[in-house]
């Protein structure tokens, strides 16, 4: 019964192991719910063992592979303990050898997931009153080369380094959406940089930025890719969400955090600090000067940018 279910998994192109696969899939195939879905998820989840994790593997994946490799090994230990009431299966074997592959592989992903996920790099602050260095680069939904003078805000300029695939901007979306669309009215413009190194991480490559601000709805004022990294390095910015709000003459009043939150706790997303930093610019008032770093993924520098 596994060697045909074998079969039937491998013509349906879910194989990956490079160790006796097919036995692999057959657990795949004659396992219990729980498990099923876990070894599933892997297997779709990560495709390649030896590519990047995908979107899909670490929204639901990993949650669910876990739970499924947790749950065979009980399977396994008590397969392994009917077989010697019983008699050895040749079975077992197999099995023992694809739990062993899965695990380490577990390990390997989770380790590298939750290290991409969870690296927290703080912004390096650029000092108050620093003019916003000029740049002129491609905008990924137009097409367009813009630079920051035809983009700016009559009452202020926002500018983000953010990028597609990164947690602590997935996390806080909502808020930088929001923001956008409510200060563009009140004459604050919202530039976002993604500045990543797209041959390590094509996720973030300009069609993907394209379709991103597509599945966004178009908030900012334009979504640029910083192809050489230069502009990341003249603004000194550091992770992804970095944040900078510069005034009408484009001097820097305020960067550092969204908020409070992040990933890691329970707090929800507000924007307090961006927004109270939007109003008292706009109300003509001082802004704090005591203005707390952001925290994010880093940048992925190319070599030569490190």
């Amino acid at each position: 019964m596994f060697r045909k279910n074998a079969k039937q998994k491998t013509a349906e192109g879910r194989v990956f192991s490079p160790y006796d696969a097919p036995s692999i899939a057959a657990f795949v195939e004659n396992s219990p719910t729980g498990a099923r879905q876990g070894c599933r998820a892997f297997s779709e989840g990560l495709g390649s063992p030896f590519g990047k994790p995908s979107t899909k593997a670490r929204s639901a994946g990993i949650r669910r592979y876990w739970g499924g490799l947790f749950f065979g090994f009980f399977l396994l230990a008590a397969q392994k303990k009917e077989t010697r009431l019983s008699g050895r299966d040749p079975t077992l074997n197999r099995l023992r050898v694809a739990f062993h592959f899965l695990l380490r592989l577990s390990l390997n992903r989770t380790l590298f997931y939750y290290g991409d996920k969870m690296a927290a790099t703080p912004s390096n602050m650029m000092p108050l009153g620093t003019i916003a260095p000029d740049f002129r680069l491609p905008d990924t939904v137009t097409g367009k080369l813009l630079s920051l003078h035809e983009l700016k805000g009559e009452q202020g300029t926002l500018v983000m380094f953010i990028c597609n695939h990164c947690p602590y901007v997935l996390h806080v979306k909502q808020q930088l959406i929001a923001i956008a669309l409510q200060y563009a009215t009140l004459g604050i413009a919202t530039i976002a940089i993604s500045a990543n190194d797209v041959e390590s991480y094509p996720q973030d490559a300009p069609d993907k930025m394209q379709a991103l601000m597509a599945d966004w709805g178009h908030p900012f004022a334009a979504y640029l890719y910083d192809e050489s990294q230069q502009v990341a390095k003249a603004y000194r910015a550091a992770c992804t969400p970095d944040i900078y709000l510069f005034d009408a003459n484009l001097a820097c009043v305020y960067r550092g955090r969204l908020d409070a939150s992040t990933p890691k706790n329970d707090i929800a997303v507000t924007g307090e600090d961006l927004r109270n930093a939007l109003d008292a610019l706009l109300a003509g008032q001082p802004i704090d000067s005591e203005q707390i770093p952001s925290i994010g993924c880093n940048i992925k520098w190319k070599a030569e940018n490190v």
